[in-house]
């Protein structure tokens, strides 16, 4: 298992995978629609699952943290790179918590923060200079506009368009692929 660092903004703390995160991640992929149970995934249970997400992370193919708003405290969801190929590239994955996102505003007033924009650029900045990668980029189902506008708006650009490049419950899916080189990160 890579040794990673925490990572502080203004506002988050983006505190590095452990294994009690594991209930929470299985959660927030279940309510974002990427569905852990899949009849395609070769993961059929929760315990294989963990087991799954365990053995990326100890074969040092994925580096995930924890995104909490350090004032409050609250959990907002979690960002991690997957398939690092050192010194060539690795998908990103942001995934919100909507329950956490709505008690921040609640406990905030209603004012907004843009807080996997400030949670993705240090972790893409953190893989392009950990894993002296080339490219960070990622595949989206093309129905999920929500992630494309967002990696977008972090300087990702579409490199490709798969048609029935993965299947969900037996339907075929496109996959929209974006992604962004060391040199465009400002």
């Amino acid at each position: 298992m890579l040794d990673i660092q925490p990572i502080v903004t203004e506002n988050l703390h983006l505190i590095p995978y452990k294994e009690k995160f594991d209930e929470y991640i299985i959660r927030l992929h279940n309510e974002s629609g990427f569905m852990v149970y899949d009849d395609n995934d070769p993961v059929k249970s929760k315990e294989q699952y963990i087991g799954y997400i365990h053995s990326l992370i100890d074969t040092n193919v994925a580096v995930m943290w924890m995104v909490k708003h350090g004032e409050f405290k609250i959990n907002l969801g979690i960002i991690y790179l997957t398939d690092i190929i050192q010194g060539i590239t690795a998908n990103l994955h942001p995934v919100i918590d909507r329950k956490g996102y709505k008690i921040y505003l609640q406990m905030n007033g209603g004012s907004k923060l843009k807080f996997m924009e400030e949670a993705a650029m240090p972790v893409i900045k953190y893989g392009f200079d950990k894993f002296k990668l080339q490219r960070v980029g990622g595949g989206f189902f093309e129905h999920n506009r929500f992630a494309i506008s967002f990696v977008k708006k972090l300087g990702f650009r579409q490199e490709g368009f798969i048609r029935h490049g993965t299947k969900i419950k037996d339907e075929p899916q496109n996959l929209i692929i974006l992604g962004i080189l060391k040199e465009e990160v400002k």
